[in-house]
C-alpha cells in the first residue's frame, strides 16, 4: 500500500479510519481528521497546515527530499536541474509529459507562471520576501527554465518550491485565482472532488498520473471540530454576548456543521 507521505508529519491532523466499499471493483477509502479547516484554497495567499497538507496530495513537488536531506528530482516535476555560478544561476528542467488534471501541459511557461505569481505584489503572497531574490527568467525552450537571482544564494531551493503546488496557468486565466480556490487542480496522484465547508473535502485518485501509481483511491478530509468549542459559541451568540456575524468563517462553518449533525433546534440564523 501507498500513502502519500504528507498525511502523517503534521500533528493537526491524523488518519481516523481506512474502510473498503464496493460492488464489482473494491474501492478504498481513507479517511484524515482535521482538527482546523483550511482558511482558504488558495495556495499563494493562504497560510497554514490544513491547506498545504490538502494542496500536497494534488500536487507534485518541485523537487523531493531523500532520506538524507538531499535534493533530489525522484517523484519531482523535475527530470534535471543545476546551480552554477556560486547559487546565483538555477537552471530547471521539466519532465516532458507531465500534464495538470485537466489536460492543459506542464512546461517552463507555467514555472515561469508560478515563480511570477509568487511575486505578484497585488496577490501579496506571505512568502513573497523570499522570491524577491530573483532577478530574470528565461524561457530556454519548452522544457526548460533558466532563474537568475540579484546574489548567490544557496538557500533558494529551500524556501522557493511554491509551498509543493504548482498551479496551472491556463486555468487560472480563464477561472481567476478565487475560481481556483474554489476548485483546485495539480499534477498530482489525487484530484479535487469536492469542498464542502464545514464538513469535509473529498480527492479521488488520479488514474491518469504520470508517476508512481496510488493504492488508496479516495482521500475524505473530514473536519473533526471540537464540539465543546461549538457549543461555547453558540450559548454565547443565543445570550447575545457574541454576534454571529463576528465570529471567524470557519467558526460560522464549524457552528453550522454542528447544526446539520445536531439538528435544526440548534439553529441560531
Amino acid at each position: 500500500m501507498i500513502i502519500t507521505p504528507i498525511f502523517f508529519p503534521f500533528v493537526s491532523i491524523f488518519v481516523s479510519a481506512i474502510t473498503e466499499t464496493g460492488t464489482a471493483q473494491e474501492v478504498s477509502t481513507v479517511k484524515i481528521a482535521m482538527k482546523t479547516e483550511p482558511a482558504s484554497l488558495h495556495p499563494i495567499t493562504t497560510q497554514g497546515t490544513e491547506v498545504n497538507v490538502v494542496l500536497a496530495q494534488i500536487s507534485d513537488p518541485l523537487l523531493s527530499v531523500d532520506e538524507k536531506g538531499n535534493f533530489t528530482t525522484e517523484g519531482s516535476i523535475l527530470e534535471d536541474f543545476s546551480i552554477e555560478e556560486d547559487g546565483k544561476v538555477y537552471v530547471f528542467s521539466i519532465r516532458e509529459g507531465i500534464t495538470f488534471h485537466n489536460g492543459e501541459v506542464l512546461d517552463a511557461e507555467v514555472l515561469k507562471f508560478n515563480y511570477e505569481s509568487w511575486l505578484d505584489e497585488k496577490l501579496a503572497s506571505p512568502y513573497r520576501a523570499y522570491y524577491t531574490v530573483i532577478d530574470n527568467m528565461e524561457i530556454v525552450d519548452d522544457y526548460t527554465l533558466k532563474v537568475t537571482l540579484n546574489k548567490g544564494d544557496v538557500t533558494f531551493l529551500s524556501y522557493c518550491q511554491f509551498n509543493e503546488h504548482i498551479v496551472p496557468k491556463q486555468y487560472i486565466e480563464e477561472v481567476g485565482w478565487d475560481g481556483y480556490a474554489q476548485k483546485p487542480i495539480g499534477t498530482g496522484p489525487y484530484k479535487f472532488v469536492e469542498y464542502n465547508s464545514g464538513r469535509r473535502i473529498v480527492l479521488e485518485k488520479n488514474e491518469n498520473y504520470w508517476g508512481k501509481e496510488v493504492d488508496i483511491d479516495r482521500v475524505d478530509d473530514t473536519l473533526a471540530y471540537d464540539k465543546e468549542y461549538i457549543k461555547y459559541l453558540l450559548m454565547e451568540v443565543k445570550h447575545g454576548r457574541r454576534e454571529y456575524d463576528e465570529l471567524t468563517e470557519i467558526e460560522q462553518s464549524q457552528i453550522k456543521g454542528y447544526i446539520r449533525e445536531h439538528g435544526r433546534n440548534q439553529d441560531i440564523e
